[in-house]
Order: structure tokens, then sequence, then C-alpha cells
């Protein structure tokens, strides 16, 4: 629908008459190309004479579109020059209703690729905050030692191959197994959530009967 005007629209399509697009664009108000125009500089000069600017913008909807018209005080007009002799030229001033289109949208959808794509770009933000923030912190901060032993942890061989790596596993192993049991013996174990209830840590058992078939 036009912006101020009524029954635009037949079965054949949009078909809007340039009387109707003109009072739109006046608001309305029943405008015409034979009203006068304030805006020149001679007095009794109509819009049919200077010429007609006329904004049309179309906005789309989820719920259809619409036609909004309003007029500009520019005015429409072609000047050409004919030479009737080498002395003599003819100037033809050639008005008339100039309209200049402009197209918004406001439909929305959902695009599964946006969402994706947004989600990748997020992830790919953060661990680039990740990265920066955890070299400063490990090369450049005055703690950086301190943070490595936080950060950084060496795990022995749980497949050892030689003699000395089973001795630093079986070492490893009984510092662990000695600190569990400390922080068991203090009553941790019932803090802790899914704590073993005779006081010995599922993977402990396991390690101690290993150690006892070994």
């Amino acid at each position: 629908e036009i912006k101020g005007a009524v029954d635009i629209s037949n079965s054949c399509g949009d078909t809007i008459q340039v009387k109707d697009l003109v009072a739109a664009a006046f608001g309305g108000s029943g405008g015409s190309l034979d009203d006068m125009n304030p805006t020149s500089a001679d007095d009794n000069t109509t819009w049919r004479y200077t010429g007609l600017t006329i904004r049309l913008s179309i906005v789309y909807d989820k719920e259809g579109y619409q036609f909004v018209a309003e007029h500009s005080d520019v005015s429409s007009k072609i000047e050409s020059i004919r030479w009737d002799n080498t002395t003599a030229r003819m100037v033809d001033d050639v008005h008339g209703v100039q309209l200049l289109f402009h197209q918004t949208s406001k439909v929305r959808t959902f695009d599964f690729r946006t969402l994706v794509l947004t989600l990748v770009s997020g992830f790919a933000l953060l661990s680039m905050a990740k990265t920066i923030a955890d070299s400063f912190v490990l090369y450049v901060s005055p703690d950086r030692e301190k943070y490595k032993l936080f950060v950084m942890t060496t795990t022995p061989d749980f497949d050892p191959d030689t003699e000395h790596e089973r001795t630093i596993l079986a070492k490893v192993l009984n510092k662990k197994r000695k600190k569990m049991k400390m922080m068991y013996d203090e009553g941790v174990d019932d803090a802790l959530p899914g704590a073993h209830p005779q006081g010995t840590a599922p993977l402990d058992a396991a390690l101690l009967r290993q150690d006892q078939r070994a």
C-alpha cells in the first residue's frame, strides 16, 4: 500500500496512477500537479510547470511490502537547445514527474551458516585471547617461573621400557599414594565428590592391586 493513498492495486498487480502518487507524496491531502509551487521564484507557478520530484521508498517486512511517497522541493526539468540558424537558438524546457526509488527490507530469517560462522569466529577469538594471556604469564610476567609450576605438569611414562623408567614411575606413584592417604586421613575424602566409602580412591585401589600382582 502507499502511505496516504487508498486502493492503488488491482488483480493485475500494483497499478498506481500519477494523481494518487502525487496525492500520497503530499500526505494524502489532495495535492495535484496544478497546485502552486511555493518554492518557485516566479509567482503563480504550478508543479506541472516546474516539475516535481517524488522519493518513493519500497519497504519490505514479513507481512508484505508498502510504498512510502514523499515529495522533494527539487524541480524536475530537462533543458535542450535547438539552433535555428547561426545567430538564433531555441531553449526547450521539458518538465515532468521524476521518481527516485529506494528499497529497504526488514525481513529476517534463520541462517545456519551464519550461526556456524559466528560461533567459529567467537571460539577463534577466545582461543586467541587465551593464547595471548598464557604467553604473557608464562614468558613475560615477573612471576612466570611460579606460574609454570602450576600450569605445566610432568608425568612419568606409564608404560616403562627400562628399569630406570619403572623406578621413576614407582617413586611417583608412591608419592601420590602418600599424598592421597594423608588427605583421606584428614577427612577430605568425605568432602570430595564420588569419594570411596572405605577411604580409598578407586584409582588408588586399582594401582595397589596392580603392584600386588607385580
